[in-house]
């Protein structure tokens, strides 16, 4: 009895998983190098780090709310730098910090992240939303 309760389950899993294997094994899957393009929002977000900062910025990757000295801002990561962007009641801050210029960069706890570059300048962003 044991044995006919085991053989349509074989039959089963034998009958199904080459239609896993077909959908698997796609030529576009095999053969597609995986590119990153850039969505309407990176775009988008790239264009005012532009606007804002000037210069070669790269890809805008990620951005993020934060404060920095206790002002509440934004934390853009692009492919160049990493920029933080504050305007409150009037009062701008920007921050560049280019990639050749950082010693290292660490995360403290979940909330924090220091940077410190080679001018032993130290920046600490905190209160990340995401």
């Amino acid at each position: 009895m044991s044995s006919t309760t085991t053989t349509p389950n074989l039959i089963n899993r034998a009958h199904t998983s080459p239609i896993i294997n077909r959908q698997s094994t796609s030529s576009t899957d095999q053969h597609s190098t995986p590119v990153r393009t850039p969505s309407v929002k990176q775009k988008y977000t790239t264009e005012i780090v532009k606007s804002l900062f000037g210069g070669e910025v790269g890809e805008v990757v990620s951005d993020v709310s934060c404060s920095f000295q206790r002002q509440a801002g934004r934390l853009y990561v692009s492919t160049n730098a990493i920029f933080y962007y504050s305007n409150l009641f009037g009062f701008e801050k920007k921050v560049r910090i280019n990639y050749e210029s950082t010693r290292y960069i660490s995360k403290i706890r979940s909330t924090s992240l220091m940077i410190k570059t080679i001018e032993n300048g130290e920046y600490i962003f905190r209160s990340f939303d995401n």
